[in-house]
């Protein structure tokens, strides 16, 4: 019998794999939670506990310039799409629970929430320091609002389509190159069909 298949080794090992793991989702969950007040305190403009749709759209347009609430890391780094992906998910979070408490939600609010997507991709590394992953995790957030929306009766419109497309052009220069210039194009196409 091999010592260490099925041994104390192998289940220390283990153990300290799962440990690892654990420590980088609460890891993960403490900067979304940090990320999430530190929302909550902007948004509540007049700071009585509650955040009207007004507050709410007020602080998407200011976060969709990359350095509009003055709490994003320097420019050009991981970090910078880390935090900046830490407010999306927030944003996210509040217009879901707006949406479920039947509060009606237009499609500049949900456009707004997408365009700190793009914004959020551009402060990332580019050209030979490019960071493709961190481009790929702002598109799944844009395209994850885009399906809210459209799960919510909010159809995209040529703004919505026009975030997309510059997602993909920084993409092109974080390093994806033509790969990116061709999703670009499909949802060029994807607009053509009205889709």
């Amino acid at each position: 019998e091999d010592p260490v298949e099925g041994g104390e080794l192998s289940r220390q090992v283990a153990s300290l794999r799962a440990a690892k793991e654990e420590a980088r989702v609460a890891k993960e969950e403490d900067a979304l939670d940090q990320a999430t007040m530190r929302f909550f305190e902007v948004a509540d403009g007049d700071g009585d506990g509650v955040i009207t749709l007004e507050e709410f759209v007020e602080v998407m347009e200011k976060s969709a310039g990359p350095r509009g609430l003055g709490m994003l890391p320097q420019v050009g780094s991981v970090e910078a799409v880390a935090a900046a992906r830490a407010h999306i998910a927030a944003g996210r979070q509040v217009l879901q629970e707006m949406l479920e408490a039947g509060v009606r939600v237009s499609l500049v609010t949900m456009n707004a929430l997408v365009d700190t997507c793009v914004d959020a991709a551009s402060l990332g590394p580019s050209g030979e320091n490019g960071d493709v992953a961190c481009v790929h995790a702002c598109v799944r957030d844009a395209l994850a609002i885009l399906r809210l929306a459209k799960a919510n009766g909010i159809t995209p419109n040529a703004r919505s389509y026009n975030a997309l497309v510059r997602l993909w052009a920084v993409a092109a220069g974080a390093g994806m190159g033509d790969a990116a210039i061709e999703k670009a194009l499909e949802v060029v196409e994807e607009m053509r069909k009205g889709g």
